[in-house]
This record gives C-alpha cells, sequence and structure tokens, in this order.
C-alpha cells in the first residue's frame, strides 16, 4: 500500500483549509510565499512545480519551509501578439 500523498491529495487539503480558516487565495500567497495566481492554478487543476507542491504541502501541515527566490532578470517578449514579462529567478 502506498501512503504517499498525490497531488489531488494536497489539492482536496488545501481547500479544506482555506474552508475551515476563511482564507483567500492572497492568505495562501503571504504565508508561503507562492503567488495567488500559481495557488489558483494549481486548485484548478494544473500540475505544480517541485518546488510549489514543497512549499504547499509544509504549509498544509504546518510545517516551517523557507523559500528563498532571488531575481535574475527579466524582459518583455511578444508572443502571438501579445507581451508579457519574462522574469528568471533562481531558486
Amino acid at each position: 500500500m502506498n501512503n504517499d500523498a498525490t497531488i489531488e491529495d494536497l489539492r482536496n487539503a488545501i481547500k479544506k483549509k482555506m474552508e475551515e480558516k476563511s482564507l483567500s487565495l492572497r492568505d495562501i500567497e503571504a504565508k508561503t510565499a507562492i503567488s495567488f495566481s500559481t495557488v489558483s492554478r494549481f486548485l484548478r487543476g494544473q500540475n505544480p512545480s517541485y518546488s510549489t507542491f514543497d512549499a504547499l504541502s509544509a504549509w498544509v501541515i504546518g510545517a516551517k519551509y523557507k523559500r528563498e527566490v532571488k531575481k535574475v532578470s527579466s524582459r518583455a517578449i511578444v508572443v502571438n501578439g501579445k507581451r508579457f514579462i519574462v522574469t528568471i529567478e533562481a531558486v
């Protein structure tokens, strides 16, 4: 029997914690240093990066997780006529 938590288990645990404690996506962002949009995409079904999964898992169980991100550079790119700002970070 496998006792490892799945991505879906984590989604459900976050949703449950949000409901029980009346937390918003911005509240989670403040506690985890993961942008509210990343958390939102994850909760809607997108698979997370390993560091996002680790940070959210730690937050759900109440463990401390320090995510250090250093901005290396950023630049604007155009894709299909839409302008995006790309930021490169070192974690």
